[in-house]
């Protein structure tokens, strides 16, 4: 579903002419709707009285979700209010899955398999999600040259939608044992006293780096179908090699971590992260955006697997849950304010490669400065647990948003309170 829905949105909405705009608020808005219908997923928990109920409700609606997009492509229009609101759903129930997912498995895998389980099916999700992506990829050039566009990105959803729904039949048949109870809810007002605190102003440098990458990130798909005119399959390779990049990286960090420390990481990360949007303005030729995109991947290794690292020590284990979700939201609202000024500034410009180059910039200034306030975070080193990650969805300038399996954390005790 990933590799031959989600991936193409921003293709597909300015295949049925919309602007560059509209096609970049396409990655942020619709995120912003699934924050905060994943503020549901408890309440349908306990109505349905079932995680796996509960599960494949959501999956389900998801599936359903790409209904409009199948309109669209076979009748060649789609308003982009509909397309948003097409979006807003799917966004809304994946994230609502994936909340409720975790919770899940933590009941599903015993913890002694749980390492080598989800590992080997990391390796098959991010397989599938690469053959997803190059079938696409490769599908639409093809369909591009025939002149029947629309009809490739008609056969890419209708696959994407029945991926998912055969997935909600594999989830149909797991197991479920009990509900545990609730987790402990960290109050708004209790937030704002927090905000001075470590994992405070942890938190509020994740959501304000999130605004800043928003600026850009949404106009790279546009840029380059656009002002670059690469084809599908040039575009297919530029996520393809970020994407995997990015998940060659994870494997590796975990030593550099425990080395240097999670906080020295996030450092790291942040500048590469910082630099990268920069990086677009001096070269357009397709090996260099090839070498940047990879950069682009490590980067983002670096950048949220140390920030997962920090999150995971400052933040006590019955707030995670809580903290996490209020984490989401807020970095959709962000996400959505970036965008929104990021379109300001392309429109503005009249969507010229100049206007692009500016708004690169503009993203990167801001990273900077966000990366000004991560110095005044204490730089420490943290345990290091085995973690294992699963994919939420693609993006072209950052390979993919990856999540963590709460269910795949194990601390060595020994190591629960070092600040060293």
């Amino acid at each position: 579903m990933v590799g031959t829905g989600e991936t193409w949105f921003p293709a597909f909405a300015l295949a049925v002419g919309l602007s560059e705009v509209w096609a970049g608020l396409m990655a942020t808005i619709p995120l912003l709707a699934g924050a905060l219908l994943q503020l549901l997923s408890p309440f349908l928990v306990a109505r349905l009285r079932s995680r796996r109920r509960a599960t494949v409700v959501t999956a389900c609606l998801q599936a359903v979700s790409l209904a409009p997009l199948l309109f669209g492509a076979a009748t060649g229009r789609l308003s982009g209010p509909v397309l948003l609101l097409a979006a807003a759903l799917y966004w809304g129930a994946g994230q609502g899955t994936g909340t409720i997912w975790n919770a899940w498995m933590t009941q599903v895998i015993p913890p002694a398999i749980r390492h080598r389980f989800f590992a080997r099916r990391g390796l098959v999700t991010q397989l599938g999600i690469v053959l997803g992506l190059v079938g696409g990829g490769l599908g639409l050039q093809a369909a591009h040259a025939s002149g029947r566009t629309l009809l490739g990105f008609l056969i890419l959803f209708a696959v994407a939608a029945a991926s998912r729904f055969s997935s909600a039949l594999f989830l149909a048949r797991i197991s479920e044992r009990h509900i545990p109870g609730r987790d402990q809810v960290v109050a708004g007002r209790q937030l704002l006293r927090r905000v001075r605190s470590a994992d405070g102003r942890l938190l509020l440098f994740l959501i304000l780096m999130t605004g800043s990458v928003a600026v850009a990130s949404p106009f790279f798909t546009p840029y380059m179908l656009g002002p670059l005119e690469l084809s599908y399959r040039e575009y297919m390779a530029l996520i393809a090699c970020s994407f995997l990049v990015k998940a060659f990286a994870l494997s590796a960090l975990g030593d550099l971590a425990r080395r240097f420390g999670a906080g020295r990481l996030l450092l790291a990360g942040s500048i590469l992260v910082t630099v990268v949007p920069v990086l677009w303005i001096f070269g357009r030729t397709f090996v260099y955006l090839l070498c940047l995109q990879a950069l682009s991947g490590a980067a983002w290794a670096t950048y949220e697997f140390a920030a997962f690292l920090l999150f995971l020590d400052s933040i006590r284990e019955e707030e995670r849950t809580s903290l996490l979700t209020t984490l989401n939201l807020a970095s959709a609202v962000t996400m959505v304010a970036g965008s929104l000024l990021g379109g300001a500034l392309l429109s503005s410009g009249d969507g010229s490669v100049t206007a692009y180059l500016v708004l690169f910039l503009v993203s990167g200034m801001a990273r900077g400065v966000v990366t000004l306030f991560l110095l005044r975070y204490a730089l420490r080193k943290v345990a290091v647990p085995a973690v294992v990650f699963r994919v939420l969805s693609l993006r072209p300038s950052a390979g993919a948003i990856i999540r963590p399996l709460w269910a795949s954390l194990k601390f060595p005790s020994s190591h629960r309170g070092d600040r060293s």
